[in-house]
């Protein structure tokens, strides 16, 4: 067992530590460039890894779900079933969000990780870039797909390496944020929320006493499903973000791959088995074209 843990660590630490060679050479085949400014493509790898940091929405997740899950407990334990309708659902829903924004905080440390990798990145870049820029950092005007067109072009002219686990990486990175589904679910539930507390605020009594349990139980419902239905709207819109620059990305590699084959510097491997008679054993030989 200490030994599975041992090669799987090995295996994790071997592929970050080949995929920061890889985008160091990337950014060394960039700063060749002296006609265009590849800033604005790793100020959006930084910025979009920085929108999905979240610790604190996490918190606030974590908070919400605790209140949930106190508010759907007290309603059950009042031992009346007609508060065990909106307690249960409630109970359950909190539950989730409590355990779900706990495991959050995880995945948004990791995004603040791969920010300060793509800072660290980017500051290699402008290392490298020390000549004058003939374009303006901060063109604006240059769409997100322009650029990495321009990345695509530039490295598909480098006869020494295959850059497809760069782009494999930023596709995979962003199909990983393509959350739709779940904020869907997220705007059911608090829309769900919301409902649950109109109609806990709309039952007439009148004992002062369910009235205040009323308004007690059914304002805090509605701030909280309305916070959690608003946040996933915006997730929505961010997360289709996510789908529209995966496809940026695959159409960036098919022309890098495009270029590469035109331009005659594609690599292609190539295994056949052998025989070797002086040791009497098969093997592979491995034919490699440029």
């Amino acid at each position: 067992m200490l030994k599975k843990f041992f090669a799987i660590m090995l295996v994790l630490v071997a592929s970050g530590l080949a995929q920061t060679h890889m985008d160091t050479l990337v950014a060394q085949r960039l700063a060749m460039d002296t006609v265009h400014a590849y800033n604005l493509y790793y100020e959006d790898l930084v910025e979009s890894e920085r929108s999905q940091e979240g610790i604190a929405s996490n918190v606030f997740g974590i908070v919400l779900g605790t209140a949930l899950t106190a508010v759907g407990g007290l309603l059950v334990a009042t031992g009346d079933e007609g508060f065990w309708i909106p307690g249960i659902p409630c109970a359950v829903v909190g539950s989730y969000f409590l355990f779900s924004n706990i495991s959050g905080i995880g995945k948004s440390r990791m995004h603040a990780q791969r920010r300060k990798y793509y800072e660290d990145i980017y500051g290699l870049y402008r290392e490298y870039r020390k000549a004058p820029q003939a374009s303006s950092a901060n063109d604006t005007s240059m769409s997100s797909f322009a650029i990495d067109s321009l990345v695509a072009e530039q490295l598909a002219l480098d006869p020494s390496y295959a850059y497809n686990a760069h782009f494999i990486d930023r596709i995979k990175t962003e199909f990983s944020q393509e959350s739709v589904a779940e904020n869907l679910f997220g705007i059911l539930v608090g829309g769900g929320i919301v409902t649950l507390g109109v109609i806990g605020l709309s039952v007439e009594t009148s004992d002062d006493i369910e009235k205040a349990l009323a308004t007690i139980i059914g304002v805090p419902l509605i701030a909280s499903g309305g916070s959690v239905l608003i946040y996933n709207i915006y997730a929505v819109g961010r997360d289709l973000g996510h789908k529209r620059k995966r496809k940026e990305f695959e159409r960036a590699y098919e022309l890098y791959k495009n270029r590469r084959k035109d331009s005659g510097l594609a690599t292609n491997f190539f295994l056949t088995p052998t025989f070797n008679v002086a040791t009497l054993g098969p093997g592979m030989n491995l034919l490699v074209t440029f």
